[in-house]
This record gives C-alpha cells, sequence and structure tokens, in this order.
C-alpha cells in the first residue's frame, strides 16, 4: 500500500484546508491549488448542532484547548486519496465531516467579525490582520469571489457552501436573497450545513458562549496552527478504502451500511467501475432518504433485503434454528456475513462457493438504482404502476418492514397482474402477522426462502406459479379463526387502538370499493390521527357514547365503533340517537352509512351483496335502540369482512 512521502505528515489546520505545499506545481503552468473534493458515494453532511451534537463537542474541545497550555492538538487522521479528475484535486476519504465542520466555523467566525469589529478588533493589530486573511485563504482560494477549498459535488452541498459564503460577507439583515432555494427542496446536507451555520452564528459566537470576543481571534490563531492532523494519501480509492474502518477516529461512526459500502467499493478494480458504482451509490442514497420509514433510509436495509432473494446467501448464515412446525429457517444475518457476501459477489479474486452467482460493477449498480427506486415506490404508493394496487395500508401504517424483500424480488416481473397478485399475497401474510400474535421471529423465518423462491421464477413470473408458493406460507383456517377471536376482544381504550384504527380504515375502503364508489385515494387517507382543521381526516366515534365509562368494557370493543369525518365527531359524539343517524347518513364512506342504511340504492345493493359474499348475512341492529346485541352483531359483520379480506386474493 503506497503513502505520498516516505512519512505522512501532521499538517496544522491552515495548512490542511489550504493545501499549502501539497501540489507538486509545474514552473511552466499556472496550477490552481489544491482542492479536497468529497467523493460522491459518501454520505450526506450528517453532524448535530447541539451541545450534545457531534457540533457541540467539538467546539467543546477546541475551547478546552485553546484555554490550556501551548501545546498541539492532534485530533486525528485525514484520509486521501489521488484518482480525481484533475492532477490538483484529491479526494477526501475519511474527515468529511470534519473538514466541511471547520469551514463553516471559520466562515462563521469570519461573518461576527463583520458584523462585530468594535468588539473584536483591536486598531490595526497585524497579529488579528494575518489570522483573518489566513481564514478566508482556508475557506476560498480568492478572497473576493468564492474558490471553494472543499468541494461536495453532490447533494447540492455546494451551492448551499456558496450561500454560506457570501452569506459571511455581509452585515446581519442585509442576507435575505442569499438562501433562495425553499427549505423544502434542500437535500439533508444543505438543511445540515445551514443548521449548523446558524446555530455556531448566533448560538456561540453572538452570545459569547463559546469564546470571549475580546479573545476570539487569538484564540483562531492558535487553533488554526496548532490543531493538527494526520494527513495520509494514498495513491487509489480503493487502498484508502481498505484502511478506512481502521482509521476512523474521530468523525461520526460509521453504521453498518458505510461498512458494507467500504467492503464493496474494496473489490472494484478500474476507475470506470468505481465511478459506476459510486454515482450509482450516490443515487440509491437519494432515493431511500424519500422513503417512509426511518429503518428504510438505510443502505443496509436494502442491501440486506436484495441479498434474501438469492439462496446463496444461506451460506453466510448463523446455524439455521430449526422450526418444527415449518420448514422454513430462521436466520440471522450479520453485518460481517452480509459484507462476505457482496464482498464475495462483486470480487473476482474471492475463494467462494459455486453458488455464490458473480456480478458485474455494472449490473450491481443499475441493480441498485432500480431497486431504491422500487423501494421508495413500495413506501409511498406514488408511481403510477403501484397506484391500483392499495394493498399494504397494514404494514405501512403499522411501521412493518419485514415483507419488502418478497416485493422487492418482484420488481422485474413482466405481467402487471401477476405482481398485483404477489402484492395481495405478501399484503394477507404480512397483516395477519401484525393484527395476530404470531411471533416476530416465525413471520422472519419465512422472509428468506420465500423471497428466493419469487426471484427464481424470473421476469416471467405467473399468478399460478405464485399460488403454487404461496401454498406453503399463507396461514391456516384455524389461525385466521383465533386472530378474530382476538379482535373481538381488543378494546379502544388499550394498546389494541392501532390495530383498530387499522381494521376500520382499510375495511371501509374495500366496502367503498365493492360498493362501486371511485377510489380516488390510498387507504392511508382514510384514516389520520393528526385532525388538521385544513386537511380531511377521520376518527373513531362510539355509537354507544362512552362518557369516560371505562368499566362499561363493551362500549369500547369493536362492534361499538365506526369511522366518521373527524368535524362530524367532535361536534356529534354525545347528541341522541335520532341525530346520530343523521350524521350516519351523510357520510359517504359506505361502512358508516351502513348504520341506518346506504342511501344510494345501487351503491346499497352492491355492498349487502358484498357482505353476504364475505358471510355476513344480515344487519341486526338499529341506531336508535342500539344495544349490546347490535354491537355484536356489527361485531360479526366486522370480523366477516376482515376474514374475507385477508383469505381472498382476487
Amino acid at each position: 500500500m503506497s503513502v505520498e512521502g516516505i512519512v505522512a505528515p501532521i499538517l496544522p489546520l491552515k495548512d490542511y484546508l489550504t493545501g499549502k505545499n501539497q501540489i507538486q506545481a509545474d514552473p511552466h503552468k499556472s496550477t490552481p491549488g489544491r482542492l479536497l473534493v468529497v467523493p460522491p458515494w459518501q454520505r450526506e453532511y450528517v453532524w448535530t448542532p447541539s451541545d450534545s451534537g457531534e457540533v457541540g463537542i467539538l467546539l467543546d474541545d477546541l475551547r478546552d484547548f485553546v484555554s490550556g497550555k501551548d501545546d498541539d492538538y492532534l485530533m486525528g487522521s485525514i484520509l486521501l486519496s489521488k484518482g480525481a479528475k484533475e492532477d490538483h484535486e484529491r479526494l477526501l476519504i475519511d474527515g468529511q465531516q470534519r473538514t466541511l465542520t471547520y469551514s463553516i466555523l471559520i466562515m462563521c467566525v469570519l461573518k461576527h467579525v463583520q458584523n462585530s469589529h468594535q468588539l473584536i478588533l483591536k486598531g490595526n493589530d497585524q497579529e488579528q490582520q494575518r489570522t483573518l486573511v489566513d481564514m478566508r485563504s482556508c475557506v476560498s482560494n480568492d478572497d473576493a469571489m468564492y474558490i471553494p477549498r472543499v468541494s461536495m459535488p453532490h447533494s447540492k452541498a455546494n451551492d448551499m457552501l456558496q450561500s454560506i459564503f457570501a452569506w459571511s460577507k455581509v452585515a446581519d439583515g442585509e442576507a435575505s436573497d442569499i438562501f433562495t432555494e425553499e427549505k423544502d427542496h434542500w437535500t439533508q446536507t444543505q438543511r445540515n450545513l445551514i443548521d449548523v451555520a446558524t446555530w455556531i452564528y448566533e448560538k456561540k459566537l453572538k452570545s459569547e458562549s463559546w469564546l470571549p470576543n475580546s479573545e476570539l481571534l487569538t484564540h483562531m490563531r492558535k487553533i488554526l496552527d496548532k490543531v493538527k492532523f494526520l494527513q495520509i494519501t494514498l495513491s487509489s480509492q480503493q487502498e484508502a478504502i481498505a484502511i478506512f474502518d481502521r482509521i476512523n477516529s474521530r468523525g461520526a461512526l460509521l453504521d453498518s451500511g458505510d461498512l458494507i459500502k467500504n467492503r464493496i467499493f474494496q473489490t472494484v478494480e478500474s476507475d470506470e467501475d468505481f465511478l459506476a458504482i459510486s454515482q450509482s451509490w450516490m443515487q440509491m442514497n437519494e432515493s431511500l432518504a424519500k422513503c417512509s420509514l426511518k429503518r428504510m433510509r438505510e443502505p443496509k436495509f436494502l442491501l440486506r433485503a436484495m441479498a434474501l432473494s438469492d439462496q446463496a446467501l444461506k451460506e453466510h448464515m448463523e446455524e439455521e434454528v430449526d422450526q418444527p412446525e415449518t420448514k422454513y429457517t430462521a436466520p440471522k444475518i450479520t453485518y460481517e456475513k452480509l459484507t462476505t457476501y457482496w464482498g464475495e459477489r462483486l470480487d473476482p479474486k474471492a475463494s467462494h462457493s459455486h453458488s455464490v452467482k458473480k456480478i458485474s460493477p455494472f449490473d450491481f449498480a443499475d441493480d441498485l438504482v432500480s431497486a431504491s427506486q422500487w423501494l421508495h415506490a413500495l413506501s409511498v404508493e406514488q408511481t403510477a404502476k403501484m397506484k391500483p394496487l392499495d394493498e399494504l395500508y397494514f404494514s405501512r401504517y403499522l411501521n412493518s418492514v419485514q415483507h419488502y424483500p418478497m416485493l422487492l424480488a418482484g420488481r422485474n416481473f413482466e405481467d402487471f397482474d401477476a405482481l398485483a397478485h404477489l402484492t395481495r399475497q405478501v399484503h394477507n401474510r404480512t397483516a395477519f402477522y401484525l393484527l395476530s400474535e404470531e411471533r416476530t421471529q416465525d413471520f422472519e423465518s419465512l422472509v428468506p426462502t420465500w423471497t428466493g423462491l419469487i426471484t427464481k421464477l424470473g421476469s416471467r413470473a405467473t399468478k399460478a406459479q405464485l399460488d403454487e408458493i404461496y401454498e406453503d406460507v399463507k396461514v391456516k383456517p384455524e389461525a385466521i379463526d383465533a386472530l378474530i377471536e382476538q379482535m373481538r376482544n381488543w378494546s379502544y381504550k388499550s394498546s389494541d387502538k392501532k390495530k383498530i384504527r387499522a381494521v376500520l380504515s382499510q375495511l371501509t375502503r374495500i366496502v367503498d370499493v365493492a360498493g362501486g364508489k371511485e377510489d380516488k385515494d390510498s387507504p392511508i387517507s382514510y384514516f389520520s390521527t393528526k385532525k388538521d382543521e385544513n386537511k380531511e381526516s377521520w376518527d373513531i366515534e362510539h355509537v354507544q357514547p362512552s362518557k369516560g365509562a371505562a368499566k362499561d368494557s363493551e362500549v369500547h370493543k369493536i362492534g361499538n365503533l365506526v369511522l366518521l369525518k373527524a368535524d362530524h365527531n367532535s361536534l356529534k359524539r354525545a347528541d341522541s340517537p335520532a341525530k346520530k343517524s343523521d350524521v350516519y347518513k351523510g357520510s359517504h364512506l359506505l361502512l358508516t352509512q351502513s348504520l341506518v342504511g346506504i342511501t344510494i340504492d345501487k351503491e346499497r345493493k352492491k355492498a349487502e351483496d358484498f357482505f353476504k359474499l364475505a358471510g355476513f348475512a344480515g344487519a341486526g341492529w338499529d341506531v336508535p335502540t342500539w344495544d349490546s346485541s347490535s354491537i355484536k352483531s356489527r361485531e360479526n359483520l366486522y370480523a366477516a369482512l376482515l376474514k374475507y379480506h385477508l383469505t381472498t386474493l382476487n
């Protein structure tokens, strides 16, 4: 492993940021100053602007240092590599978070001096002026215009860094037009950069809670000269990444997704392949960042889901746990197993079993992008391809992610009907798991093999083939019956509340669809826990008012509950039965209207036929004389509809 020079230099912060004497200049032509470039596969800027966050801890360290003895402060290592587009560029492999934070800190100090110079500057003090010149040089290669010392081309970071530079040069109150892009369109990195800048400036510098104005530039001089880094520059990104884990000492802790990424990049040999994967990794991160659940936004989640579709992954699992009632096993996939798996698939030199299929870097890069886009589409149901499916309500509303490997396995299906069929199968099986008392490990034990079998069908999978696979994973009738009995005992005053909301919302939707009403919205819009006066939302209504009577358990059972528009519920919850009837008739939800008789004959006929198809003979309730018998009858309707919904794949 080659390192530039016999010994990796220890550089003061000023020389590290400016790149002083680090580029061999051609005496016959003008050579630009060294530029640090954050590669496109690097993560977002994630440091947190708070006293307990990374930025606050760094400032505390610096304050303690400048207040102490006049010794050097070695703050760890910085890892760079060659291989950038231009000779004067160096790729920043380890040290991204610290480098960007120091750049922001210096710009904030410059702004503070600009706005509070009478409190900071001491006449024409030459040492202070030298410090200001050096700070400006650390940020830009030109004082008049922004020629950055650090570049992060992805995540729109450079745009924000340039805006912060402009902000640092103007007086308070004169920067209203600098941050022109609306916050809703900012990337995570842009948002974090400006949050850190404003926090340092407003909370730490203007308040003097970090360092006193009278000593600020004296202390900054010491930070520029005495804070030092061991700078290691390697000849390639692959070499740099190979030692990344071992020297990451002062940056943000790496999660397993980053560690897997490092292992993957170590296997790539050519610059062309490296560029392809790095660009795809960046696109993957952008897609994952838009997913609805936080757990899905980590690369590890997607890489694990993709790996589960390959039966060869079983060779990298720990000992399988026998499940006596099923032929499937419950694997435990550790970080080490997953990195080994992807490393062997990409590394042409790795020893491997014949069952581990090789994948070219370009194919892997393409699959990363398509899989992440598909995962995002599944999580939010915003693509035209997913719009008609509306079958993932329970999993999304109850925050489940275990089912996504099966759905990802079908992302290349050519037949949309087969894809819709798979989605319904996965929905039914996942919904049972979420609503019942099935153990998580029992459900997750189905996932690897089920996912692998779906993948083996290839892009031309048929509904019949999917049914053959599903036969071995579907829930037995007696288990569905047990779930229905559990549902009858759910209480709206207990931890079952979210399940009740999910069931009533989904049953309301399927009755509307069966009744011929146009299904404009996805199921999630049928119920929102947030009651916003500017947004249509739905609430749970007690048909027989509870009036806080906790001892009357029947009142809080599902048979006494119905979905209502939130404003109707808040106005009418204690009204007389006659007025309740008017409210129910006014609802456009057929399941709610059915309490008093659906008003449109054609819709009533379709809904009642659907009730019969689901196994419910007829209504046994009357709102004006609502009693325990009515509650039981309504409970039977919900039970029949839920059982039909979870056992039907049409």
